[in-house]
């Protein structure tokens, strides 16, 4: 079923325009920017599954126990990523470390230029900038839905700006008295035993947890990977 852009307002067309980052003409008419709004929604990548599960989600509609489990699994992934990031957000960005591989950071978005799908982002330790391609980029969402105890996952350690493996130590729950953000979430890190050789439960923000890509995930990122 293909989606009826001209039904929308012109207000509704602009909005999507600018949030996509789409330079409007000043006096474009309303055929133009419909045009303009079907070429660009044709164009970009959208994953059906990443769609069905993001309305199920809002609209609070069931999918049966099969259908609810394989959706919460899907739902704490990385998807959000394809939708590009806003000016100012703060992501976890995979940069190259001299001699150590990549590692996973916290940092803000400057831009992001749509034609070649690369962010310039901001370390937010020493405020140092790179230019990073979209699969090196993850967005963070402040929600637990599909995280679950016993998953391996990347969270940000105490006082730091740095991603680091770590498992999910206990199902999260909304403890906040209103059920509402920000959430937290009990994760053991690797390689963080004390003293007495116990690793410790450490209380890190939702938003400051990820999915690792996996392998298949890069490959869809690469060029001719489609």
């Amino acid at each position: 079923m293909a989606l009826q852009f001209s039904v929308l307002s012109d207000k509704a067309l602009r909005s999507y325009l600018n949030f996509h980052w789409q330079s409007i003409e000043a006096n474009a008419t309303r055929e133009q920017l419909v045009k303009q709004v079907e070429s660009h929604f044709n164009d970009w990548m959208i994953k059906e599954e990443d769609v069905v599960d993001y309305f199920v989600n809002e609209s609070g509609l069931t999918m049966g126990v099969e259908g609810a489990a394989a959706n919460k699994k899907r739902r704490r992934t990385n998807a959000l990523s394809d939708i590009p990031a806003k000016v100012g957000e703060q992501v976890a960005a995979r940069i190259s470390v001299d001699g150590e591989g990549s590692s996973w950071i916290l940092a803000g978005v400057i831009s992001y230029n749509l034609g070649t799908r690369m962010y310039e982002v901001k370390d937010e330790d020493d405020e140092s900038t790179v230019q990073l391609p979209y699969k090196d980029v993850i967005r963070l969402e402040d929600e637990i839905s599909g995280l679950s105890k016993g998953d391996r996952v990347l969270a940000v350690f105490p006082d730091t700006t740095s991603f680091y493996k770590a498992i999910i130590s206990k199902d999260p729950v909304k403890t906040n008295t209103d059920r509402s953000p920000p959430y937290e979430v009990w994760v053991k890190f690797e390689d963080d035993e004390d003293d007495s050789g116990k690793t410790p439960n450490r209380r890190i923000l939702a938003m400051h947890i990820v999915y690792e890509p996996t392998d298949e995930e890069q490959d869809e990122g690469e060029p001719g990977s489609e």
